[in-house]
């Protein structure tokens, strides 16, 4: 005698499960196994049982529904996207570090080329010595932009913060006197632009 109770993992709808308590009660059609496979296939593509009957194999939803239950379509389904998420994951994590070392390539080919041209320039300053490279930067940069973004660095943002403090000046007073902040800031910044 046949459970008619479905599995606990089909996602079936009410009138599918009707539709397979009906099959079970009645008996389903036996199928092959290599069609079995055939029809799973189309279930794995989306389509629903009942449009799968269509496919004029001589089966009725019922039967198809049977099949699903049988050999657990939908926990296979899963299992099956959950495998498929995972290698495309890491296809696309070594995809993406493939791409960094070709770009650490291109870039480290690109020191070495103008390393002894840029140094021979900075030693003499004449413009003859000057690296043709220097004139190409922007493909350079555009190595960098691509770096960082597949690093990505070109997500980090500047953040400019204030620091309040304070400043003690000794005189050869009895006491010690405090700066106001503003004239501490101010300070700061002349300070800063010195160095």
């Amino acid at each position: 005698m046949t459970n008619l109770q479905p599995s606990s993992s089909l996602e079936l709808t009410k009138r599918e499960l009707d539709v397979l308590e009906e099959t079970k009660k009645m008996g389903a059609r036996p199928v092959a196994p290599s069609l079995a496979a055939s029809l799973y296939s189309l279930f794995l593509e989306g389509y629903s049982c009942l449009e799968i009957s269509k496919q004029g194999k001589g089966l009725s939803e019922g039967d198809i529904l049977f099949l699903r239950e049988k050999f657990s379509w939908d926990e296979k389904r899963r299992t099956y996207a959950t495998d498929l998420q995972n290698q495309i994951q890491g296809k696309l994590v070594k995809a993406k570090l493939e791409a960094i070392e070709f770009l650490t390539n291109q870039m480290a080919a690109i020191h070495k080329s103008s390393r002894e041209q840029t140094l021979k320039y900075l030693m003499t300053g004449n413009p003859e010595d000057m690296p043709v490279e220097i004139g190409k930067l922007g493909g350079y940069k555009n190595l960098i932009d691509v770096l960082q973004k597949l690093t990505g660095e070109s997500n980090t943002q500047k953040v400019q913060t204030k620091t309040e403090s304070t400043i003690n000046v000794n005189v050869k007073s009895e006491g010690t006197n405090q700066i106001s902040p503003e004239l501490q800031d101010l300070l700061l910044k002349k300070l800063a632009k010195e160095e």
